[in-house]
């Protein structure tokens, strides 16, 4: 964030806004959850997100069993809740193609897509992956 105040260095200004998503890698109870509760409004402090709100999301929030539509919409539906703030996805790894889950009825990729277009996006929500 500073760095795009200062500009993209050497007295040039910065060409695009830089990425500003995170992933928090831990076992779990190490505290993922917490952390992000807790940087929201840190990052709101900074001027990194407009508001200091979190939206926890995970595979159900997220994906529906029978639609890759549906899937889509849910998906969205939460991206625009948390705009402007922080979208928590918790478990992320659960959207993720399974062997545990039949073959073309797990639309956890249509979710994917949906998140990963998000991100380039300007005033979506800031996405901590977990």
């Amino acid at each position: 964030i500073e760095i795009e105040r200062l500009g993209g260095g050497e007295g040039r200004p910065a060409e695009r806004p830089l990425p500003r998503h995170l992933a928090l890698v831990g076992n779990p109870g190490s505290g993922k959850t917490y952390v992000a509760r807790t940087i929201a409004p840190l990052l709101h402090r900074i001027g990194a997100v407009q508001t200091p709100n979190v939206m926890e999301a995970g595979r159900d929030e997220l994906v529906d069993r029978k639609s890759e539509v549906r899937t889509i919409e849910k998906t969205r539906r939460m991206l625009e809740r948390a705009r402007g703030g922080v979208l928590f996805v918790d478990e992320a790894y659960t959207l993720l193609p399974s062997a545990a889950r039949p073959r073309g009825r797990d639309h956890g990729a249509a979710a994917l897509k949906e998140i990963a277009r998000s991100l380039t996006q300007s005033g979506g929500p800031l996405v901590l992956l977990a």
